[in-house]
């Protein structure tokens, strides 16, 4: 068993309240579907005669039964029959047709329950599609299990989607992924009559936006195998196109060979293939960015995000009172606010932000955990020009994998011969330096955030295997490279902040080393200091 739990995109800056709505309706709609004496009705017959088609596999089911219970005997019954009809089966071809007719008659039952079930008023019959429900299908599910499976990818998605674009645009975005998906299935099932339930198709919108917004955050992901379990972490880049794969290749398996397990695979992919394309369009024209500008969000931002500068950090000096409250936040630990505020600083002066350097290396820590690199780099560069060799070490620690350049530059200073020509050719950002009053040894203590981790479209997706390296944008740093934790100034307060064991995913039972994630970080080289 494999199950997908938590992943590193951060904490969010608001409540998901649309996302926890969207959890209520389905939740909701379910609870009283199941008090409907239709459903009852349905139920009931469809047991029946599901349980008179186990007992007899050789029937034909109807596509009532082949739909709902699932279907992978087609293969083999069509074998039956060809058998049957050349006599070389001790079963009399008359006793077969009539516990057929038998079959027929119990699906036929079924079918009325059926038309007075909430599936059929609301779900989206593809043969006979109505507007109700190309949109009530998305609030409707076929039991706990279908729901809750939905519910956790949808959970550790949704919100943070909806938190980068704001609820009415994330709102828009789903229902659309959902018409795309059911309008997908539609096609490739024009005659089918079982009506289509379940939100799968919108979440995988979801996951395919998530893909493009997010796609070097590394998933976590707890497994069971017999007498072995653990956890492990993969990036969002190769989980979610390998998911989409076994998908699509599922969709067309089964319709070459005609069978069906009741998954609407064509709605996973068409709405997973339209939240790629809606969020890859939203990348190109800068909407995501300005939606994020516009909401303040601060969760997976992207590398690719454009410094809110046009001159890459030159203008006008940031209000004192700002860099003040930035600072403060900084020194409690405060990060969400903290990394809003140094946002709100840039777009408002153009300006890098500066303050005490040891608020400043813990800033850029948390700017390059945040994929926001090139403003780790600016704030690392704004303390070149006035480091002492202490200091320019430091810079040159956390600047090794973010800017090489950088960290060649501070280095030089870093030497004890350093010449002062050479210090004085470091190059200058504009900074405002206010005093401020807490520093880091003085921060009260800060839990670590918590982890939004829950309830996939449809099915669990298969075990995906874990990544090694992903791809990067030319000029840009991956996030293993994006911060060098050797140069930071760690106390106790902040290993709250920065879980090593969770970084190095050592959380599987026997393993004593961090693979290839543990060449990333030194734990011998980090200062932690006890308080």
């Amino acid at each position: 068993m494999l199950l997908p739990w938590s992943h590193d995109t951060g904490p969010l800056t608001r409540r998901p309240w649309l996302t926890l709505l969207l959890i209520a309706v389905c939740v909701v709609t379910l609870v009283s579907s199941q008090f409907d004496p239709a459903v009852q009705q349905f139920e009931r017959a469809a047991e029946s005669a599901h349980e008179y088609w186990a007992a007899h596999p050789y029937l034909e089911p109807g596509e009532l039964l082949a739909d709902h219970f699932g279907d992978e005997g087609a293969t083999a019954r069509k074998e039956f029959r060809a058998s049957l009809a050349a006599g070389e089966v001790p079963i009399p071809v008359h006793v077969v047709d009539a516990e057929q007719a038998r079959l027929d008659e119990l699906s036929t039952t079924a079918e009325a329950a059926l038309e007075r079930h909430v599936w059929r008023r609301y779900g989206l019959v593809p043969a006979a599609p109505r507007v109700r429900g190309l949109f009530g299908h998305l609030f409707l599910h076929g039991g706990w299990g279908h729901l809750l499976g939905n519910l956790l990818f949808l959970f550790l998605t949704a919100p943070f989607l909806e938190d980068r674009w704001g609820r009415s645009s994330f709102g828009l975005f789903y229902l659309a992924s959902g018409v795309a998906a059911a309008l997908l299935f539609c096609l490739q099932n024009p005659n089918a009559t079982t009506p289509l339930i379940g939100a799968s198709g919108a979440i995988a919108g979801a996951m395919g936006a998530f893909l493009v917004v997010f796609g070097a955050v590394r998933i976590k992901f707890a497994y069971w195998l017999g007498f072995f379990w653990g956890t492990f972490a993969a990036p969002a880049w190769l989980l979610l196109p390998l998911w989409f794969a076994h998908e699509l290749a599922t969709a067309q398996l089964l319709d070459v060979s005609g069978a069906s397990d009741g998954i609407a695979y064509w709605a996973h992919v068409g709405g997973f293939a339209f939240g790629v394309l809606a969020a890859g369009l939203l990348r190109v024209t800068g909407a995501d960015a300005r939606l994020a500008d516009s909401t303040g969000s601060t969760a997976g931002q992207s590398r690719a995000e454009p410094d809110p500068a046009p001159g890459g950090g030159v203008g006008d000096d940031p209000e004192p009172d700002g860099l003040e409250a930035l600072w403060a936040a900084v020194a409690s630990g405060d990060r969400s606010h903290a990394l809003r505020l140094f946002r709100d600083a840039r777009r408002e002066s153009g300006a890098v932000p500066t303050g005490p350097p040891d608020l400043c290396l813990r800033l850029a820590g948390w700017l390059a955990a945040r994929a926001d690199g090139p403003s780790a780099a600016l704030l690392l560069a704004a303390l070149l020009p006035d480091a002492d060799p202490e200091l320019a070490s430091r810079i040159a620690g956390a600047a090794r994998r973010l800017d090489p350049a950088l960290a060649r530059r501070a280095q030089s200073l870093a030497a004890p011969d350093a010449p002062t020509a050479r210090r004085s050719a470091a190059p200058s950002v504009p900074t405002a330096r206010p005093p401020v009053d807490a520093s880091p040894s003085e921060a009260p203590e800060s839990p670590n955030p918590p982890t939004i981790a829950a309830p996939t479209p449809g099915p669990t997706p298969a075990a995906l295997p874990p990544a090694s390296q992903p791809p990067v944008e030319p000029g840009i740093p991956t996030d293993a490279e994006a911060f060098d934790v050797d140069a930071l100034d760690l106390s106790e307060k902040e290993e709250a902040a920065w879980d090593l064991d969770e970084l190095l995913d050592l959380d599987t039972p026997g393993r004593q080393d961090g693979g290839d994630d543990a060449e990333l970080f030194d734990r011998d080289a980090l200062d932690l200091g006890e308080d």
